[in-house]
C-alpha cells in the first residue's frame, strides 16, 4: 500500500527532530515531554514506594532531572512556564498570545502548537504561524476557527493531503478553492486505489 504525502513528511520531521536530538538541539515539545514524564514517574515512586534510602535516593534522582529539564525549557524561552500557563487559560487575550507567538524561538512546539490552538488567537498571528516548517503547527492552523482565507489559500499550496482536507472542509475557505481541493483530493484517492491493490 502506497503510504499518503503527509506520512512521508511526518516521518522526515521526526527524523529531523531525532537529529537535532541526536546534535544537541531539542524542541519544547521534546523536552516538556519528558519533564511530564519524569513528574509521573516521580508521583508513581512517591505513592508507592516505603520511606527510606532508595526511596530517597530515587526522588532526589528524579527531582534533578525534572529541575534540569525545567532550566533546559527557561533556556529556551525564558519564564517558560507561566507561558504554558498562560497559553493554556482560556481568557488570554490575543494581544498576550500574539507577543508570546512573536517572542518564542522557532524551537518551542509547545507553546507555539498551544497558541496555534487557542481560541483567542487572531488571524494576523495564525497568519505568521502558517509559515513555521512544522507540519502539526500548519495542521491546527488549517483547523483554527479564525484562519483567513488568505492563510488558508497559502496553505493549500502544499502537497499534504491531510491540509487539503482540513482546508476543503474549513468555514472560510472560499467556494473555488474548496471546489479544487475536493477535485485534488478525489484525484489522490484515484492514483492511490490502484497501488493498493497490487
Amino acid at each position: 500500500m502506497v503510504k499518503p504525502q503527509q506520512s512521508r513528511r511526518r516521518r522526515a520531521e521526526r527524523r529531523a527532530r531525532q537529529k537535532a536530538v541526536r546534535q544537541g538541539r531539542r524542541d519544547s515539545l521534546v523536552i516538556f515531554t519528558e519533564r511530564d514524564c519524569l513528574l509521573r514517574v516521580l508521583d508513581s515512586i512517591e505513592r508507592t514506594l516505603p520511606a527510606g534510602s532508595q526511596r530517597t535516593q530515587e526522588v532526589r534522582m528524579l527531582e534533578a532531572m525534572i529541575y534540569a529539564r525545567t532550566l533546559e525549557l527557561d533556556r529556551l524561552n525564558p519564564s517558560y512556564d507561566e507561558k504554558i500557563t498562560a497559553a493554556l487559560r482560556i481568557d488570554t487575550p490575543a494581544a498576550a498570545l500574539d507577543r508570546m507567538a512573536r517572542e518564542a524561538p522557532a524551537a518551542d512546539l509547545m507553546l507555539l502548537r498551544l497558541i496555534s490552538q487557542h481560541p483567542n488567537t487572531a488571524p494576523e498571528t495564525l497568519r505568521r504561524l502558517a509559515r513555521h516548517p512544522s507540519a502539526l503547527l500548519r495542521e491546527n492552523i488549517a483547523r483554527h476557527p479564525h484562519t483567513d482565507a488568505e492563510t488558508l489559500a497559502r496553505l493549500a499550496q502544499e502537497r499534504s493531503v491531510i491540509l487539503w482536507s482540513l482546508i476543503a472542509r474549513h468555514p472560510n475557505t472560499p467556494a473555488e478553492l474548496r471546489q479544487k481541493l475536493e477535485k485534488r483530493l478525489g484525484s489522490e484517492e484515484e492514483s492511490r486505489a490502484p497501488a493498493a491493490a497490487h
